[in-house]
């Protein structure tokens, strides 16, 4: 319901190890069968091409704050702003500062944009095993863009307050910082608790 937080629960895993998407596929067709698991799906990508960034932008329609978030994650990610997988969130208009008319004062608000953005061929070589598994992809995310679900299910004690996330896997690991609900800062880090000391620097 609308205004109340609801707790995660992993009712059930499995850890494979696979060395190819051939492989992965066959090995999520045998677990699907053996755990009566439902075909639909959303799917955490880790170590995905991707971007996050927190942006003040000049107040405009949603539909040109989208698109300027599009061409900013095309230059971040180095590839065609066709080739972009984007979603955006958009947060308060602020005036930065008193015009006297109405075109000063558009000239001068600035509207909180976030972005996830990720390549989509990227995601297409990805989700390919999984498809071939027999599953439904309802959805992609990545793992920061899930560590933001997750600070979102907490009700922070003061609407100023910053908080980091982290999540720690074997190889790779992430982090993200937020403020009053608002993706401020994500990053994907190639180093995770199984590493030795000399793979576990930063």
């Amino acid at each position: 319901m609308r205004g109340e937080t609801t707790s995660l629960r992993v009712h059930n895993y499995a850890s494979l190890h696979v060395g190819s998407g051939q492989d992965l596929a066959i090995e999520l067709k045998g677990l699907a069968a053996r755990k009566g698991l439902p075909k639909r799906a959303w799917v955490n990508l880790w170590g995905l091409t991707s971007c996050h960034q927190y942006l003040l932008l000049p107040t405009r329609p949603r539909a040109e704050l989208d698109e300027a978030a599009r061409f900013r994650a095309a230059t971040t990610l180095a590839v065609d702003p066709r080739d972009v997988a984007i979603g955006t969130v958009t947060g308060r208009s602020t005036a930065q500062s008193r015009g006297k008319s109405r075109r000063s004062r558009d000239q001068q608000s600035k509207t909180e944009v976030v972005f996830f953005a990720a390549a989509l061929q990227d995601i297409r070589a990805r989700l390919r095993p999984i498809l071939e598994a027999g599953f439904v992809v309802d959805g992609v995310t990545t793992l920061c863009g899930a560590l933001w679900s997750q600070a979102r299910l907490r009700r922070a004690a003061g609407t100023r307050d910053v908080h980091a996330y982290i999540a720690l896997g074997a190889q790779m690991s992430a982090l993200a910082i937020f403020a009053s609900g608002f993706f401020l800062y994500g990053r994907d880090l190639s180093w995770g608790y199984a590493g030795t000391p000399d793979g576990l620097r930063a």
